[in-house]
C-alpha cells in the first residue's frame, strides 16, 4: 500500500474517532484499583492487507470483518469487552468500531469524508472539521 493511501486511512480513522469522541461514545469508566498484575499488558492488532495496527487492552476481545462499500473492500474492526453481556433483543454491548475505507479515486480527504455517508460527517452538528 503506498504511503499515500496509508496516510488517508489513517486519516479516515482520525476523523470517525473524533466524531465518536464529540457524540460522546467513549464515556470514562470509573479507575480500578491499582494491582501489580501483569496479566494486563496490551494485545497486538495487525491486518497487513489494509495497512493498520495498534494495541489494545486484553479485556477486549477483537472481530474483524470484511464489508463493501461502493463496490471497494472495507475492513470493520470491533473491540468488545469480554464481560459484556448482550440480553436478548438487544442492540448489543458498547463496543468500539473502526472502519477502514478504500479511496480508490484518491478524492481529497476532506470532500470524501463530507460526501460519503460511511463517515456518518452529516451527524456532525456544526458541519466543521478539527485538525
Amino acid at each position: 500500500m503506498d504511503a499515500k493511501k496509508t496516510l488517508w486511512l489513517a486519516g479516515v480513522l482520525a476523523v470517525l474517532l473524533g466524531i465518536a469522541i464529540v457524540f460522546g461514545a467513549f464515556k470514562p469508566k470509573e479507575a480500578a484499583m491499582p494491582t501489580d498484575d501483569t496479566s494486563q499488558q496490551s494485545v497486538s492488532y495487525s491486518n497487513q492487507t489494509f495497512g493498520i495496527a495498534f494495541d489494545y487492552s486484553p479485556q477486549y476481545s477483537v472481530q474483524e470483518r470484511i464489508e463493501t462499500f461502493q463496490g471497494e473492500p472495507l475492513l470493520v474492526v470491533t473491540l468488545i469487552d469480554k464481560e459484556a453481556v448482550v440480553p436478548d433483543m438487544s442492540e448489543g454491548p458498547t463496543a468500539i468500531s473502526m472502519v477502514v475505507a478504500q479511496n480508490a479515486t484518491n478524492t481529497p480527504l476532506d470532500i470524501w469524508v463530507a460526501t460519503h455517508s460511511i463517515s456518518n460527517f452529516q451527524l456532525s452538528p456544526d458541519g466543521t472539521f478539527a485538525t
